[in-house]
């Protein structure tokens, strides 16, 4: 049990978009939609009035963007959001309820319960549920259901999680709001559709899938199937008889009168009757909402919220961000709004005066790099988890103007070739190398294809003269990594340089390049080993560097110090430097991570600490004084005067 807690609203609807707002598509200073904030916010259907609701309540990264983590009473006066202090969902969680009218909030902690699915109200707006996990069970699958008790301030669960049963989804009430609507893992099955009354009592199981909703009289439940039955299932909801409706649908969500069905295919939306008929795509997009008179859907396409009549005539664009982080938009129940929110990723980039003073944010995202010019900042914004999807992205150093450059994809495993910098500026600052999912790309600002140049390559750098490329890949006829060049227009003419290379880096002065092999470990060794190298770009023999060996996967970046004559690198929480004319013999010079030598060569800048906790420090390399702290944050990059710092914040 838990009691809530009632404040008035130091977070409530009452911040204008003139101050917190969207990246607008010229992405100008000044632009009543310039930046968003990680948050809740309430917008106006004609796409005005956006406000955020909720600047100092975390709210966690959705598992599905279409899973709606907030939900609207039934009477429009009430908006609940589950909120955590954590960035990926993990606790304390607690449930908010801000009453608009009354300008007030209460609160509910739900203990040690952690990731949670979507939150929906019961229909006479007495409870909410929602599942999430019990982080006090060893079982990774140990979701509950949980249901609150909005006037009582209380929480319960109403169906543990056993050996046998665990919750798969978001809860969805009844019309009566007597039961709820599961998708649960019972028994090795994956996702049975269960209706459980609120003892917790399975009641009847429906078939086996997954986002199961009921229609708006009770009568049918709609699903989308598993492996070959896919597509949208209309069932009966007593006996379960009936059967697919839509082939290769996902995601059901009944129009509130109970005529039409929207689901999403292929990135495509779709309307159809419940029987199947009548079906036709009326958008490209995602996370379909029908407005509460079943006319419109509001629906999110590359990052931006949109609506559509029903019968997709009439599309509006309502927000304007390059940032693909909105998630599931929700109707107020008079239609003339509607709640989304902003996940803006776990961390963001800023930048500060190398003394710690003068520091400003500029965007959400992180690994920041500073054209050669100072005239744009890249940085990366994304996803994670099961890999990444994101973009990469350019910004002015005063946040001013933000473009996207390429989206980026990569899978969740690591290529044996893998390793060095994914993304480097050309010497004139017009065009950027970078690892893709495919492999080594490369992108000329203002134009709108990225070229494929090398299928398979890793950790990418220009040479000196930004005429050719140097990667790494694995290799005919042996299939071992080595090291490559290649002209920078991509024509065929690679030419292996160090066979059993990987993450190459190139001296700012174009004559070495310093990489890493993997070595059979000695008798008595760490099982992980790996020896740095520093090859002659010209003639090819190589100097041995220093040999590290570990318990855990680790490929070190290489930092070339400017004057090409050392090179400082992290390795197991601590930062080396090595003389490139006798690498055998490198020195510590800090503890700490992700070194970067100011433009001088004189000073280090480099981050300390956990990840969160994570601190900027700097020191001259070759004096005597102890590291300086410049502020909190991760991933320094200086600036090509040295006056400044870029890096990453990660978000508490």
């Amino acid at each position: 049990m838990a009691t809530a807690t009632a404040t008035s609203l130091v977070h409530p609807a009452i911040t204008s978009v003139s101050t917190v707002a969207a990246v607008s598509a010229s992405g100008q200073a000044g632009d009543p939609e310039y930046r968003w904030q990680h948050g809740l916010y309430l917008l106006k259907a004609d796409g005005s009035d956006l406000r955020l609701l909720t600047p100092d309540v975390s709210i966690a990264q959705p598992i599905r963007f279409s899973d709606a983590r907030w939900a609207w009473s039934p009477d429009g006066e009430r908006l609940a959001f589950l909120g955590t202090s954590g960035i990926s969902g993990d606790g304390p969680l607690k449930v908010t309820v801000l009453n608009l009218p009354k300008n007030e909030a209460t609160t509910v902690d739900l203990g040690n319960f952690g990731y949670p699915n979507g939150l929906t109200w019961s229909p006479d707006g007495r409870l909410l549920a929602t599942a999430a996990y019990d982080q006090t069970q060893p079982d990774p699958r140990s979701a509950k259901a949980i249901v609150i008790d909005v006037e009582r301030g209380q929480f319960s669960t109403v169906l543990g999680s056993t050996r046998d049963t665990h919750v798969a989804g978001t809860p969805h009430w009844s019309p009566d709001s007597q039961e709820l609507l599961l998708p649960l893992g019972i028994g090795g099955n994956d996702k049975e559709i269960a209706v459980v009354d609120l003892r917790g009592q399975i009641r009847r199981t429906l078939g086996q899938g997954g986002s199961p909703v009921w229609s708006p009289d009770g009568r049918f439940v709609a699903y989308h199937g598993l492996e070959e039955a896919l597509g949208v299932h209309v069932v009966e909801s007593e006996t379960g008889e009936g059967g697919v409706r839509t082939p290769n649908g996902y995601y059901p969500v009944w129009a509130p009168s109970g005529s039409h069905i929207a689901y999403t295919s292929s990135s495509k939306i779709s309307v159809s009757r419940p029987d199947g008929s009548d079906t036709k795509v009326v958008a490209v997009g995602g996370s379909p909402a029908w407005s509460p008179d079943s006319t419109r859907l509001a629906f999110l396409r590359e990052g931006n919220l949109h609506i559509i009549n029903a019968d997709g005539t009439g599309e509006t664009r309502l927000t304007a961000s390059p940032f693909p982080f909105l998630a599931a938009p929700v109707w107020s129940p008079d239609a003339t709004s509607i709640a989304v929110a902003y996940w803006g990723g776990d961390s963001s980039i800023y930048a500060v005066r190398a003394d710690g003073s003068a520091e400003r944010f500029l965007a959400p995202g992180y690994t920041p790099s500073w054209s050669p010019d100072a005239s744009l900042i890249s940085f990366t914004a994304g996803l994670g988890g099961t890999g990444f999807s994101g973009a990469f992205y350019v910004v002015t150093p005063e946040g001013s103007h933000i473009a996207k450059i390429a989206d980026v994809t990569i899978g969740d495993d690591v290529p044996s070739c893998s390793g060095g910098e994914g993304f480097s500026w050309s010497s004139d600052g017009r065009r950027v190398l970078y690892e893709g999912g495919a492999g080594v790309y490369v992108a000329e600002l203002g134009k709108d294809q990225p070229k494929l140049l090398r299928e398979g390559g890793h950790g990418p750098g220009w040479s000196h003269d930004g005429r050719r490329l140097v990667y790494s890949a694995a290799g005919p006829p042996r299939g071992d990594c080595a090291i490559y060049t290649i002209d920078s227009e991509g024509a065929n003419d690679e030419h292996e340089l160090f066979v059993g290379g990987f993450a190459p880096s190139v001296s700012p002065d174009g004559t070495k390049i310093a990489f890493l092999v993997n070595e059979d470990p000695g008798e008595g060794q760490k099982y992980l080993t790996t020896r740095i190298l520093i090859g002659d770009a010209e003639r090819g023999d190589t100097q041995a560097g220093p040999q590290l060996a570990s318990n855990h996967p680790f490929r070190p970046l290489l930092h070339w110090s400017p004057d090409s004559g050392r090179i400082a690198y992290s390795f197991d929480g601590s930062i080396y430097v090595v003389d490139a004319s006798d690498p055998g013999q490198p020195g510590k010079v800090a503890d700490g991570d992700h070194p970067t030598w100011s433009p001088d060569g004189r000073t280090l800048a480099f981050a300390a600490g956990n990840y969160y906790d994570s601190a900027i420090y700097v020191m001259e390399v070759d004096g005597n004084s102890a590291p300086a702290r410049v502020t909190a944050g991760t991933s320094p990059d200086w600036s090509p005067d040295g006056a400044q710092l870029i890096f990453t914040r990660p978000r508490r």
